[in-house]
């Protein structure tokens, strides 16, 4: 009986090593990948694992948080820690970063610190606070560090040192405070808040695209956005919106499934699969005009399955990106 079955089994067996030895068959890779944001130098790199939330500074500081900050520098396999194993970051998943003075802010075991890029010059910038800071964001004036604990907000001066903090009637994720406008934004279970000044009366001028969207914020602070998959839909529906908070009004983007904004100008970078494949594309936030970058091809053999996590270079001149990438030894 067991020699009847392996007998019967014999084709199967034989067709799936002749798919594996197939030249057309596809071999799938979880890689980081670059690209300018012109659509050129599309590179891939084998030996680094891109973190979910990251910070590309340089191309030697990229910054990642874990117990503590880590940076690394691009294709490293390893990063390094510039934090001592005393201040927990378990909490906290943002930080701020200042290339111009080579100086970033953190949240750590509920207080805001501050240090070089390299880890020196650090420093408890909040030693006597009783609350437990964290998610730290920088005011588009640059002079303002917004954090949020629990029921409250809180916005440290750089200049003078001091500190504001009023109660809030949300459980928020993420503030930050737009100085043009003195007014505070909010992520409270993603969905877009605003608040003026010392006001406690929080208003929704966007809902939250699917339970676990991703959203993504201007350096202005004029754009938000949301991204996700729409939960009533089936199949599954990809959009984004974007608020500007400017002209208050809000535009969606179908078929998004992951996006940034860029560091120096007003455009908009995400990955569609209009086409098939996962794409990259440029949006920009003043004429609507959409450019594809890449197609998801590249050197005829190399296809692009999925991206997530789009990080455009403080200098706004490259992308990385974590990408799902298929190889055919065959052009298809």
């Amino acid at each position: 009986m067991c020699y009847r079955r392996l007998f019967f089994s014999l084709p199967a067996l034989l067709l799936l090593l002749v798919g594996c030895f197939d030249s057309h068959w596809p071999q799938y890779y979880l890689r980081t990948c670059t690209i300018n944001t012109n659509g050129a130098d599309f590179r891939q790199y084998d030996s680094m694992q891109l973190p979910k939330e990251a910070i590309y500074v340089s191309d030697t500081y990229i910054f990642t948080i874990h117990a503590g900050i880590e940076v690394r520098e691009m294709n490293s396999l390893w990063g390094r820690s510039i934090t001592p194993t005393s201040l927990e970051c378990n909490e906290s998943k943002y930080l701020v970063t200042i290339p111009s003075e080579s100086s970033l802010f953190f949240c750590a075991s509920g207080d805001l610190y501050t240090c070089t890029f390299a880890g020196d010059s650090l420093q408890n910038v909040t030693p006597n606070l009783d609350k437990q800071l964290i998610n730290p964001s920088l005011s588009n004036c640059g002079r303002y560090i917004t954090m949020i604990s629990s029921g409250f907000v809180h916005r440290f001066d750089r200049n003078s040192g001091d500190m504001i903090e009023f109660p809030i009637d949300l459980e928020a994720q993420y503030a930050l405070y737009n100085s043009q406008q003195d007014k505070y934004y909010l992520f409270a279970t993603n969905n877009l808040y605003t608040l003026d000044a010392m006001d406690n009366n929080p208003i929704l001028p966007m809902e939250a695209v699917g339970s676990n969207a991703l959203f993504s914020v201007s350096k202005d602070l004029r754009f938000f956005a949301s991204c996700g998959v729409m939960l009533a839909d089936n199949p599954e529906v990809y959009l984004a919106r974007i608020f500007d908070s400017e002209e208050q009004q809000i535009t969606e983007i179908g078929n998004c499934h992951t996006l940034s904004f860029s560091p120096t100008g007003l455009k908009l970078f995400y990955s569609s699969t209009r086409r098939g494949l996962a794409d990259i594309r440029s949006y920009d936030l003043e004429s609507g005009s959409d450019i594809l970058l890449t197609d998801g091809v590249y050197q005829e053999i190399w296809f692009l399955e999925s991206i997530s996590r789009i990080h455009v270079r403080s200098d706004g001149i490259k992308l990385m990106f974590h990408g799902h990438t298929s190889k055919h030894s065959h052009d298809l």
